[in-house]
């Protein structure tokens, strides 16, 4: 699981490019929360949670398969 943290754009910038290593070139699941530490309005719970059971979806089935 990774963190977008809007105020900080470089590092998001990174986040982004390891989640995508990480899911395309080792095959493990991984999912982007958006955050914001200078405006909590930008936090969404509910994409969050819908977030985090996707990547679950996405462990089991790595387990299944």
């Amino acid at each position: 699981m990774f963190a977008s943290n809007r105020s900080c754009k470089p590092y998001s910038v990174t986040q982004m490019d390891q989640q995508k290593f990480m899911s395309e070139h080792l095959g493990i699941p991984a999912v982007m929360i958006d955050v914001d530490h200078a405006d909590v309005r930008k936090y969404s719970k509910e994409s969050s949670y819908t977030r985090l059971e996707a990547l679950l979806e996405m462990i089991d089935a790595k387990r299944a398969a």
